[in-house]
């Protein structure tokens, strides 16, 4: 009995996404605003990438690859989501991790998240990446198509305009 490729494929794509699947649904969640977009988003990051594995090449930057996917499917979900649908949040969501510690209790998460809400979208994109990401400017930067000193550039802006804001509560 011959070893079937597309076992061999599938073990493969689960050995890499499992090592960093809480990081994708962390990204996921925040770009998207609520647990139940997350989700959709990295399902359907799933399915695209798993159709694609065989084209990677270099399987040391399946992690960024996949994000680059799941970004891709994150815009794409949010431009089918109504111009008028605000994200709402709730106690029990899970706190973000921003340099600023004074995001521990649910009112300064909600206004936190509100305020990623109204950066620009690569703006938010960018802090996503580096805060919850840990990527440096550089990758960020290839993944976004800019360049590294326009995303610090852009991360100052962004990192400065969420703890203005923070310190008006």
């Amino acid at each position: 009995m011959a070893d079937d490729p597309n076992t061999h494929k599938q073990a493969l794509f689960t050995q890499y996404y499992a090592r960093f699947y809480t990081e994708f649904y962390r990204y996921a969640f925040y770009f998207m605003g609520n647990a139940e977009d997350a989700e959709d988003a990295v399902s359907e990051a799933i399915t695209l990438a798993y159709a694609k594995f065989e084209s990677l090449r270099d399987r040391d930057k399946f992690k960024f690859w996949f994000i680059k996917i799941l970004q891709n499917a994150c815009k794409s979900r949010l431009r089918e989501r109504s111009a008028t649908v605000i994200p709402l949040y709730n106690e029990e969501d899970e706190p973000i991790d921003i340099p600023d510690k004074s995001a521990v209790d649910p009112e300064t998460r909600t206004a936190l998240r509100q305020m990623l809400d109204r950066l620009k979208p690569d703006d938010k994109n960018i802090v996503l990446l580096s805060v919850q990401g840990g990527y440096s400017s550089d990758e960020i930067a290839s993944m976004l198509g800019m360049t590294a000193g326009n995303v610090r550039v852009r991360l100052h802006r962004a990192l400065g305009a969420l703890r203005n804001g923070l310190a008006a509560i």
